[in-house]
């Protein structure tokens, strides 16, 4: 009887302990994700230049050529069709009188809405306790306002790349919602609309198709709903392809170096502190 409650005794100091290091931890992880955000938000407001540089030169001067026109928001840049991000780069030329800080401003909400979005997804994946809740939550803000993406912070043009992956993200999270909450209907026209967004923000954003075709696939969504995807799929593709041109291809490093510079661009995509060389 005595080495029962001996057992139990100790049990109990051994969880307390547990539990003040996972709290320690769990007080770590948050006060780093709110160094990394608040040293990302300096980093952004002091390396911020409302001048035009590389990219963004293409679009004022075909804007100087064709104006806000539909032809404007939808011809072809490199292999892209930027009509999304142009939109948002139009608000801040008419309403803030060009000076960058907009689209740096979304480009800071979509990084959050991503991270939001995957701590939602993670969060049904298993059961999780209210610390591990909060620590996930943490390490996720850690990746989405790293600074190794410091350059999506400082010019605005770069809100392309934060704006195709929360859209993409997105219109997984709304054919996932539609498979498990009662107005599927309503988020399957959610889904196609943000793969829109997806596709007219970037090229890699017409990949998001066949990914949700698949996702549908295997959460078992109705037929219904599989078509309408396949009939966006088909429309958006047909209109994105449609008088789309090849761009010219960047030169080409030496075989020797190609393998590492393929592993360093993965491993930053990652989140890791390398850079492509």
């Amino acid at each position: 009887m005595k080495s029962r409650k001996a057992a139990a005794a100790v049990a109990s100091v051994n969880t307390a302990g547990l539990s003040r290091l996972e709290s320690f931890l769990v007080l770590l992880t948050v006060a780093a994700a709110l160094w990394i955000f608040l040293s990302s938000v300096k980093v952004s407001r002091f390396g911020w230049v409302a001048i035009p540089t590389v990219d963004d030169w293409d679009r004022w001067i075909t804007f100087v050529r064709d104006h806000y026109s539909l032809r404007w928001f939808f011809e072809q840049h490199v292999d892209h069709r930027l009509a999304a991000p142009k939109l948002l780069l139009a608000i801040d030329h008419l309403v803030f009188h060009a000076r960058g800080w907009f689209p740096l401003v979304c480009s800071f909400c979509f990084q959050a809405l991503t991270g939001f979005m995957l701590w939602r997804l993670a969060g049904h994946a298993y059961r999780q306790e209210r610390m591990e809740r909060l620590m996930q939550a943490a390490v996720i803000a850690c990746f989405v306002f790293s600074g190794q993406q410091w350059i999506n912070f400082i010019w605005p043009f770069q809100v392309v790349f934060p704006m195709v992956y929360c859209a993409a993200v997105a219109a997984l999270f709304a054919l996932w919602k539609s498979a498990t909450a009662r107005n599927g209907a309503w988020w399957i026209a959610m889904s196609i609309l943000m793969a829109t967004v997806a596709t007219y923000t970037m090229a890699n954003g017409v990949l998001v198709w066949p990914v949700l075709l698949l996702a549908a696939v295997w959460l078992r969504v109705p037929r219904r709903g599989i078509a309408a995807l396949a009939a966006g799929a088909i429309l958006l593709g047909a209109t994105y392809f449609y008088h789309w041109h090849r761009a010219a291809a960047p030169p080409q490093r030496p075989p020797s170096e190609r393998f590492l510079r393929a592993v360093f661009f993965g491993l930053a995509h990652l989140g890791s502190p390398t850079t492509t060389i």
